[in-house]
């Protein structure tokens, strides 16, 4: 019996497994960490020291006076739980950050989101539930669903996102709690659900997918419909494995995605050997696929294979001559993905980090055309979200250039994707940076250019043991506006700008 059918066949039994947990886990104890010679990543992603709201005073530089909204990010808010160290670089309840710019001024909040889960606990004073990469002191099948990866605007509130299980909306007003959304119904309760959703800047219309729980295994693909709030089943396909998909791309008539080989052992997960994270396993021998699905009319799956790596974060697609141009990030091996598994260990040398990787895909013919590697060591990528789906020239990435310490971002880079030149803006040997959300300026009369924009970029100093919040011109790169924060806040993951004049 092949591996994959033997997956799918303890799938379908998996229901009849309702005796106790079989493997027992001894107590864990710990050394805490020597914060003074800790590495820079890890202090930047420590567990909060300050919550509340405040307006920023300590402003190195101006703020541009025309920026008139919102920055939303979401990140783990803690690495210890009520005595239990956390391993993962994604577990820790969902904390987020949020500034509103209005008139050269910003407010500043800083919050943990008050899950049903999270309120069980600290009414407990224990840690009842896994996380994805920490099992619970006591034994337990119960997995957290943790939006702290993604927060996006949606029909007025926002949406807190993971991917094991239905996003969290926040009250637009205010971010508090409302509920795990489902969207009217749409999305079924055994379906996760992308962090990584694609909204159409001109017409609302939404993309994301989500994996079914059982014997399919199914990669469920939908459209979000801004008026009614509910989700349209685009395609259903069947799939021999669980693979962690964390991101896919949308251009004008087709959504792409690109399964590594990097699957989930669903006998460990079934009998409860640890945690999703250790459950999650990675195979060159599987070689990686690229799938092309027709956005517009559901027809024949055009499947690819292409060579062996991880992907993570990808960045833009569009279509050309009847061709489709990608960019996206990917690692030759799995190395990072088991560093942040064990994240308060020592960083091992040699990691692969990500390159940003170019491809050319003939859709009709199941072809690979072109690629070939821009830049190395970079993730985070983001771009011009008005050019979503068309021929954009430009994309901003983080930096991982520190050999001692990986999963550092030294800098972020303007990657010119048309003459493979780099513009850098680099932090400094006591700073880490997160990612960069681009929004665009406003117009001065006539057309704006890609590039005609800001990047708001995360960061933290050791030296002052504070975060920070860059503004650069996207344009030449240069800073305009520090804003210092006042206390540390973790770097967190992803965010986005909404304009006081589209919300």
């Amino acid at each position: 019996m092949k591996r994959r059918e033997f997956c799918k066949l303890t799938v379908m039994s998996a229901a009849a497994l309702s005796s106790p947990l079989l493997f027992a886990r001894q107590k864990e104890t710990f050394k805490e960490i020597d914060w003074n010679n800790a590495r820079l990543s890890l202090k930047a992603y420590r567990s909060v020291s300050d919550v509340g709201s405040w307006n920023l005073a300590d402003i190195e530089g101006q703020i541009p006076k025309e920026i008139e909204g919102h920055l939303l990010r979401v990140g783990p808010g803690l690495k210890v739980h009520h005595n239990t160290r956390l391993h993962h670089f994604f577990d820790g309840d969902a904390f987020y950050q949020s500034f509103r710019f209005s008139q050269g001024q910003v407010k500043f909040s800083a919050q943990f989101i008050e899950t049903p889960e999270r309120v069980e606990e600290k009414k407990a004073g224990k840690m009842l539930f896994n996380e994805f990469g920490t099992m619970a002191p006591k034994k337990t099948r119960k997995l957290k669903n943790q939006p702290n990866i993604n927060i996006i605007p949606w029909r007025k509130n926002y949406l807190a996102l993971s991917e094991g299980g239905n996003p969290v909306m926040l009250n637009g007003h205010d971010l508090a709690y409302k509920e795990e959304h489902d969207f009217f119904n749409t999305l079924p309760h055994n379906v996760g659900f992308s962090a990584h959703p694609k909204i159409d800047p001109y017409t609302g219309v939404g993309y994301t997918f989500g994996i079914k729980q059982g014997a399919s295994m199914a990669l469920m693909v939908y459209e979000m419909n801004p008026e009614s709030g509910k989700l349209k089943e685009l395609y259903r396909l069947r799939q021999d494995g669980i693979y962690m998909i964390h991101d896919f791309m949308v251009s004008e008539n087709y959504i792409v995605f690109i399964i590594p080989p990097a699957y989930f052992k669903l006998t460990d997960i079934i009998f409860n050997r640890g945690s999703m994270a250790e459950a999650l396993k990675y195979d060159p021998s599987l070689g990686s696929r690229v799938l092309i699905l027709d956005k517009k009319r559901k027809g024949k799956v055009r499947e690819i294979s292409i060579p062996s790596s991880l992907f993570f974060h990808h960045g833009n697609l569009y279509e050309k001559d009847g061709l489709l141009n990608l960019t996206t990030c990917h690692a030759k091996d799995a190395s990072l993905l088991k560093h942040i598994s064990k994240w308060h260990e020592p960083a091992q040398k040699g990691l692969a980090r990500p390159d940003v990787f170019r491809l050319v895909l003939d859709p009709n013919k199941g072809e690979v055309l072109d690629k070939e590697v821009i830049t190395r060591k970079h993730d985070f990528p983001t771009f011009n979200k008005l050019y979503s789906g068309k021929e954009a020239r430009f994309l901003y990435a983080a930096e991982m250039a520190d050999h001692n310490d990986p999963m550092r971002f030294s800098g972020i880079s303007k990657i010119d994707i048309q003459t493979k030149t780099l513009t850098k803006y680099s932090a400094e040997k006591d700073e880490t940076l997160g990612e960069p959300v681009f929004q665009e300026k406003k117009a001065n009369g006539g057309q704006k250019e890609e590039d005609h924009g800001y990047l708001f970029v995360p960061g933290y100093q050791s030296t002052r043991d504070e975060s920070f919040l860059d503004i650069l011109d996207a344009k030449n790169m240069r800073r305009e506006a520090r804003l210092w924060l006042g206390s540390f806040f973790p770097v967190g993951f992803h965010g986005n700008f909404i304009a006081d004049s589209t919300y």
